[in-house]
């Protein structure tokens, strides 16, 4: 402790600092470490062994939601009139225009999506940045002067166009892609 000029004599208050280093000096930025020559590289070495990475030995939660989003596309077309479900040739079918629309709901959208939200694509739509879950998807509006449709699906999609077709989202399939066909059934 040093003490400042005047201290104890009453002339003024005294003022007092203590400095103390702990640990190895730094040297300065621009100079090299210390055991390195001008213009080498010195890689420090630990001096301890920190051992294996402990190993998880707790169960994943299976509650908990897997990590991704996913997408799902799909392409309509309208079928020429008298083409059913069992006779269907998607060659014969052309891009619908845009009087119909799509609903896609699951337990993971805050509310049901329309193609209004969707990005059209070329050749379709798709909903995409979609949580991992399950969704079901509907023709809600059929263009005029169509009475029915049938999807084409991947494996894993069921349904029917009464109830919608169900589609999971999960690790194995992230992105979906299907083909709906507008019949007019007489």
């Amino acid at each position: 402790m040093v003490a400042a000029p005047g201290a104890g004599n009453g002339d003024a208050p005294a003022s007092s600092f203590v400095i103390a280093v702990i640990g190895a000096t730094v040297p300065d930025a621009g100079s090299p470490p210390t055991g390195a020559a001008e213009g080498e590289t010195v890689t420090p070495v630990p001096t301890t062994d920190p051992g294996p990475a402990p190993e998880r030995t707790a169960e994943p939660d299976s509650t908990s939601t897997p990590a991704g989003t996913g997408s799902i596309a799909v392409e309509v077309l309208n079928c020429p009139a008298g083409m059913d479900p069992d006779a269907l040739d998607p060659a014969a079918c052309v891009p619908a225009g845009d009087d119909f629309d799509l609903t896609l709901s699951g337990e993971a959208l805050e509310t049901t999506l329309t193609l209004a939200d969707a990005v059209a694509l070329d050749g379709g739509y798709a909903w995409q940045d979609l949580p991992v879950g399950e969704y079901v998807l509907a023709q809600a509006v059929l263009p005029i002067g169509y009475t029915d449709y049938v999807a084409v699906v991947p494996a894993g999609v069921t349904g029917n166009p009464a109830s919608g077709y169900r589609i999971a989202l999960d690790a194995d399939a992230l992105d979906v892609r299907l083909r709906i066909f507008n019949l007019r059934l007489e």
